[in-house]
C-alpha cells in the first residue's frame, strides 16, 4: 500500500490532506529465471556473501518487472464531487501505460497488470496521476 503524494498548492486548494492510496503487488524475475525456480541456500558466512552482492552490482541485472495495480482507495476528489479516476505506471526505460478510467469513483478497483524488460540496477518511479 502506497501513500499517494502530490503538489502542496493542490492540498490546500481542495482542503485536503492526502491524495489517497494505492495496492500495487510487484515481482522481478531475472532474465532466465522462472518464478518456481528454487530459493537459493542461505549463506552464512557474511564477509563472502557481502563480497558476492558488490560483485553482482558491477554488472548488470536484466529482467522483466510485473506490476498489478490493484485498487485505489480514498482518492483525492478531481472534479466537485469525485474523480475520473486512472493510475499510469512509468517504467525507467520511458514506457508509460495507463489504466482504464473509473468514471467518478474515489475508491477504483482496477486489476491492471502490465509488465517490462528492465535493468534493476536502473532507478524505478512510482506514482498516480
Amino acid at each position: 500500500m502506497f501513500e499517494l503524494d502530490g503538489p502542496e498548492k493542490i492540498k490546500r486548494e481542495k482542503n485536503i490532506i492526502s491524495f489517497g492510496q494505492i495496492y500495487v503487488q510487484m515481482m522481478f524475475l531475472k532474465e532466465g529465471q522462472l518464478d518456481f525456480d528454487p530459493v537459493p541456500p542461505v549463506n552464512f558466512d557474511l564477509t563472502e556473501f557481502l563480497k558476492e552482492q558488490e560483485e553482482r552490482l558491477k554488472e548488470s541485472i536484466v529482467g522483466k518487472l510485473f506490476v498489478n495495480v490493484v485498487y485505489g482507495k480514498g482518492l483525492a476528489i478531481g472534479d466537485d464531487t469525485s474523480s475520473d479516476s486512472f493510475c499510469r505506471v512509468i517504467f525507467p526505460n520511458g514506457t508509460k501505460i495507463k489504466s482504464d478510467v473509473m468514471k467518478e469513483n474515489l475508491n477504483p478497483l482496477w486489476r491492471f497488470k502490465t509488465e517490462t524488460n528492465i535493468n534493476i540496477l536502473q532507478k524505478v518511479h512510482f506514482f498516480s496521476i
